[in-house]
C-alpha cells in the first residue's frame, strides 16, 4: 500500500506508532502544555458528549414550536464547546487543528447558503428567521463548528466509541417511549409535561420524521453490537436495535425502510469484502445480519398498510418531489440569480405561495402553505439555487469518497467497528436528505458523524503528504511574540463572538417566553395582556417579524371587543382611536421587515377590513394589502373571498349613508353602493372559478346577490350553472343559500341535502338543514344535524349554545339572533372551515 497516499488510522489501521501519538494527543499533555489546557479540551468534549445524550431525547416544554427550544440548547452547547476549544488553545500555546478537504466542503455549503440570502429581497429575515429552523444559516454554522470541534477534539478512537455509545443509548431510552406511546396510547412525558401528551408526540417533530431517526440509529448500532467486546455492552446495544427496528415495523414508514436498505447494503459490502479479501471461511455475523437487514428492508418496502397495530395516525402530507421541483422551476424562470442561488434560505413556504399548482385546490389541502418541500435535498434547489444544492451534493460525495476509500484500504480485522457504523449513520442521513425534508436532528446528525469519521481517519503524523485526499492535523506554536500577540487577538475576538452568541440565545429564549405567554393570554382571548408579552417579545426581538404579526393581530381582536362595547353604549373613542394607531404602526414594521410574506399582507387587510365601517379610508388600505397579498399568492382563492367581504362590508356602509342623503347625493352614493357590490362579486367569481367548491366564496356570492336585490336573477344564474355541473358542491351550497334567502323552504333542503350527499362532514349545509329542521318544528332532526356538526367542529361555540336551546325546547337562535345578524345575512360561513 502507498504510504504517502493513504492516511494512518487507528481505528482502521493499527500500527504501534500511530496507537501511542493519537494516545499521547488526548491522554498526555505536551511539551509545554499546561493542566489548563487539559482541563478545558475535557470540559469542550463534556459539552459535545451532552449534546449527543441531548440529540435524540432534548425539548424545551414550550408550546412554541419542539425544534426552537432544541435549536437554542444545542447552539449554547455547541458555542460552550468552541468557548472551551479556544481557551485551550490559547493557553497550550498551540494551535492543533485538523485538515481535511471535507471541511473546505462544508464552508461551501455555508458560503453558498449565505450568498443566496444576501441575493433574496430580506437578507435579514432569509438568513435567521424565516422557515424552517434546520434550513436557516445558523443551523448550518453550528452543525459545521460540531463537525470541526469533533475532528479537532475527538483524537482517539476509544473518544469517538463513547460518542456512538452515548447517542445510541440516549436513542434507545427515546425509542422505547416512543413505542410504549404507539402501543398504548399514553406518553409518560406527556404525564408532566402537557406538550408532549400526544400519541405522535417525539422530538424529531413528525412520527415519520422520528422512524428516519430510528432507521440511521438502527444501522449505527448494528455494527457496533456485533462487534462489542463486553457482553453487557454487547446484550445493551442488542436490545437497542432490537427498538429501534420494533419502531420501524409499528410506523412501516416506506422511506425509513429506504434509508434502512441502503446502509444495510453498504454493511454488506464491506463485510463481504473483509471475507473475500481475508479468505474468512463461513459466514461472518455482521455479513449475515447485513444479509437479514436487507431481506427486512425490501420486504417492507414492497409491504403497504398496517404490520402490528393500526394507530390511526394523522398522514402526513407534504408536496410531491415531481412538485418540488416543480416550484423551483418556476421560480428559476425569473433570471440567472434565483437559478444559481435560489429565492434564500428557508422560503420555501413563499415559493409555494407564488407558485403552487392550481389543482392542488381542488385537494384537501389548498389552503395550506407547506414551508418544506418533498426532501432537503429537492428543497434546497428551489431556495439556495443550484450552487446550494451542488456544494451539497459535493459535501455528501466528497464524504463517500474519502470515507469508502479508507474503509476499502483498511488491512486489519482487529480495529473496533467505530468507523463502519459512523459511516453508516452518515449514508444514512444522506439517503434521508433524498427522500423527506431536513430537520434540526438531522442537519446535526451529518455532521456529527462526518466529524467523528474525520476524528477516526485523521493521520497521526505530519508528512508531507498535502495531496486532496489528506486528512490529518497540523499543529502552528505560538511560542514566540508575535505568534502570541496575533493568537491573543484572533481567540480573544473569538471568544467574544461565543460569548455575543450566548447572549443572543439567551435573548431569544426571552422573548420565545414571552411570545408563549402572549399565545396563551390570545387563547383565554385576553387581547391586551396578550399584546403587552407581544410586545415585549417584540422589544428583545426586534427584527423577528413573527412577535409584530402576532401583537397586531392581539390588537385586532381587542380592537373587535372595543367595537362590541361601543355597540353597547359605552364610551370608546379614545382607547378605539389609541389601539388602531398601535396596530398600524405595528403591521408596518411587520411588512417593512418582510414584505415578501402573504400572511403579512392579509393580517394587515384584517385589521383595516375590520374598521370599515367607521373610518372612510380604511377600504382602500384593506382592499391594497388583499391584492398585495394576492400578487404574492395568486393561486390562493381565500384572499379573493377576503376581498369580496372587505367589498360587501363598503357596500353595507356605503348603503347605511346613502340612506341618510338627499337627491344628487344620494343617487351618487347608491352608485357607489352598487359599484362596490359588483367589485365583490369579480373577486368571489375569481375565488369560485379558482376552486368551485368554495362554500364561503358562494355564501358571499349569495350575500352580493341579496343586497343587489337580484336573488331570482342569480337563482336562475345558478341553476344553469347546476346544469353544466352537477356534482358541484360549492353550487349546491349556494343554491341553497339563495333559496333559504327568498324564503323557499323547501327547494332550500333539496340543496342542501343533496350538498350533504356529495360530501357528508360539509358542516354548513348542516347548518342550515338544521335551522330548516327546526322552523318545520322537528327537534330531533335538527339536534341531529347539528350534534354531526359539533362533532366535526367541537370548538365552535354557535353550535353548542344552538344544541343547548335546541334540547331545551327552544328555537335553535334563540340567544343569538339577535344580537347576531341572522345566518344568511352574515359575511362569514357560520361554521369556519379550516
Amino acid at each position: 500500500m502507498d504510504e504517502s497516499f493513504t492516511p494512518h488510522i487507528t481505528i482502521l489501521k493499527r500500527e504501534e506508532r500511530n496507537e501511542q501519538i493519537f494516545r499521547a494527543a488526548e491522554e498526555t499533555p505536551a511539551v509545554g502544555t499546561s493542566q489548563a489546557a487539559i482541563m478545558m479540551a475535557r470540559l469542550a468534549r463534556i459539552a459535545v458528549y451532552v449534546l449527543a445524550a441531548a440529540l435524540p431525547l432534548w425539548f424545551a416544554p414550550v408550546a412554541i414550536s419542539i425544534d426552537f427550544g432544541r435549536e437554542i440548547a444545542f447552539g449554547v452547547l455547541i458555542v460552550i464547546a468552541t468557548l472551551f476549544w479556544l481557551l485551550s488553545v490559547l493557553v497550550s500555546g498551540e494551535f492543533r487543528f485538523h485538515y481535511s478537504p471535507l471541511l473546505l466542503a462544508g464552508g461551501l455549503i455555508l458560503a453558498a447558503d449565505m450568498t443566496s440570502a444576501i441575493l433574496s429581497p430580506t437578507p435579514f429575515l432569509s438568513s435567521f428567521f424565516a422557515g424552517p429552523s434546520a434550513e436557516r444559516i445558523p443551523t448550518i454554522l453550528a452543525g459545521l463548528l460540531l463537525m470541526i470541534l469533533i475532528s479537532n477534539l475527538f483524537k482517539e478512537s476509544r473518544s469517538i466509541l463513547r460518542l456512538l455509545y452515548i447517542l445510541v443509548f440516549s436513542g434507545a431510552l427515546a425509542g422505547a417511549h416512543t413505542a410504549i406511546q404507539l402501543l398504548f396510547g399514553v406518553s409518560l412525558l406527556g404525564t408532566f409535561i402537557p406538550i408532549a401528551s400526544g400519541i405522535e408526540f417525539n422530538v424529531v417533530g413528525t412520527i415519520n420524521g422520528a422512524m428516519l431517526f430510528y432507521a440511521i440509529l438502527l444501522g449505527i448500532t448494528i455494527p457496533l453490537a456485533i462487534r462489542a467486546q463486553n457482553s453487557v455492552i454487547r446484550y445493551a446495544l442488542t436490545v437497542g436495535a432490537g427498538i429501534f427496528a420494533f419502531n420501524l415495523l409499528l410506523i412501516n414508514f416506506r422511506n425509513a425502510w429506504i434509508v434502512l436498505l441502503g446502509a444495510s447494503i453498504i454493511l454488506f459490502a464491506l463485510s463481504f469484502k473483509d471475507m473475500r479479501l481475508k479468505r474468512i471461511s463461513g459466514a461472518r455475523v455482521d455479513y449475515l445480519a447485513a444479509l437479514g437487514l436487507i431481506a427486512l428492508s425490501m420486504a417492507f418496502i414492497l409491504i403497504r398498510g398496517v404490520v402490528i397495530k393500526d394507530l390511526s395516525l394523522p398522514d402526513e402530507v407534504g408536496p410531491s418531489h415531481l412538485g418540488t421541483l416543480r416550484i423551483a422551476r418556476s421560480g428559476m424562470d425569473k433570471g440567472p440569480t434565483p437559478i444559481l442561488f435560489g429565492s434564500g434560505p428557508g422560503t420555501f413556504g413563499l415559493d409555494w405561495n407564488a407558485y403552487k399548482d392550481p389543482a392542488v385546490n381542488q385537494t384537501l389541502f389548498w389552503n395550506v402553505r407547506f414551508d418544506q418541500g418533498s426532501s432537503w435535498m429537492f428543497t434546497r434547489v428551489a431556495t439556495v439555487g443550484a450552487v446550494g444544492a451542488l456544494a451539497l451534493l459535493l459535501f455528501f460525495g466528497l464524504s463517500l469518497a474519502l470515507f469508502l476509500r479508507i474503509l476499502l484500504t483498511r488491512e486489519s480485522d482487529d480495529e473496533t467497528p467505530t468507523s463502519t457504523s459512523a459511516f453508516l449513520g452518515l449514508v444514512g442521513v444522506m439517503i434521508a436528505a433524498f427522500v423527506y425534508p431536513a430537520t434540526l436532528t438531522f442537519v446535526l446528525m451529518l455532521f456529527l458523524t462526518a466529524g467523528a469519521l474525520l476524528a477516526l481517519a485523521s493521520s497521526a503524523n505530519d508528512s508531507a503528504d498535502n495531496g486532496l485526499w489528506r486528512i490529518g492535523y497540523r499543529a502552528i506554536p505560538l511560542n514566540n511574540a508575535w505568534g502570541i500577540f496575533i493568537s491573543s487577538l484572533v481567540i480573544v475576538f473569538f471568544l467574544s463572538l461565543g460569548i455575543g452568541a450566548l447572549y443572543l440565545e439567551t435573548s431569544r429564549f426571552r422573548a420565545a417566553l414571552a411570545a408563549q405567554k402572549g399565545t396563551e393570554a390570545f387563547a383565554n382571548q385576553k387581547w391586551p395582556e396578550a399584546a403587552a408579552e407581544f410586545d415585549r417579545a417584540a422589544t428583545i426581538e426586534s427584527k423577528n417579524f413573527l412577535h409584530h404579526q402576532r401583537r397586531v393581530q392581539a390588537r385586532t381582536e381587542q380592537l373587535r371587543a372595543i367595537i362590541g362595547r361601543a355597540a353597547a353604549g359605552e364610551n370608546v373613542q379614545d382607547e378605539f382611536q389609541r389601539t388602531i394607531a398601535q396596530a398600524a404602526a405595528d403591521i408596518q414594521t411587520a411588512t417593512a421587515l418582510y414584505p415578501m410574506d402573504t400572511s403579512l399582507w392579509i393580517t394587515q387587510g384584517q385589521l383595516y377590513e375590520l374598521v370599515i365601517p367607521f373610518i372612510a379610508v380604511a377600504e382602500n388600505f384593506a382592499r391594497s394589502s388583499y391584492e398585495r397579498a394576492a400578487e404574492l399568492s395568486p393561486n390562493n382563492p381565500s384572499i379573493r373571498v377576503d376581498i369580496g367581504r372587505a367589498m360587501l362590508i363598503l357596500a353595507d356602509r356605503i348603503g347605511r349613508e346613502a340612506a341618510a342623503k338627499q337627491g344628487k347625493e344620494r343617487e351618487e352614493a347608491l352608485a357607489s353602493y352598487t359599484d362596490a357590490l359588483k367589485q365583490a362579486k369579480v373577486a368571489l367569481d375569481e375565488a369560485v372559478r379558482q376552486k368551485p367548491d368554495l362554500a364561503d366564496g358562494h355564501f358571499l356570492l349569495a350575500q352580493a346577490a341579496l343586497r343587489l336585490g337580484n336573488i331570482p336573477e342569480a337563482i336562475a344564474s345558478v341553476e344553469r350553472v347546476k346544469q353544466a355541473a352537477p356534482l358541484d358542491i360549492g353550487v349546491a351550497f349556494q343554491l341553497g343559500v339563495l333559496y333559504f334567502q327568498s324564503g323557499n323552504a323547501a327547494k332550500s333542503e333539496e340543496e342542501f341535502k343533496r350538498a350533504v350527499a356529495l360530501n357528508d362532514n360539509y358542516s354548513n349545509a348542516r347548518y342550515f338543514l338544521g335551522l330548516l329542521y327546526d322552523q318545520k318544528g322537528d327537534k330531533a332532526a335538527a339536534i341531529g344535524e347539528f350534534t354531526k356538526i359539533q362533532t366535526l367542529n367541537p370548538d365552535n361555540q354557535e353550535v353548542k349554545t344552538i344544541l343547548t336551546n335546541l334540547k331545551a325546547g327552544r328555537g335553535a337562535l334563540e340567544t343569538i339572533v339577535p344580537p347576531a345578524k341572522p345566518p344568511a345575512e352574515r359575511l362569514n360561513t357560520p361554521v369556519k372551515v379550516k
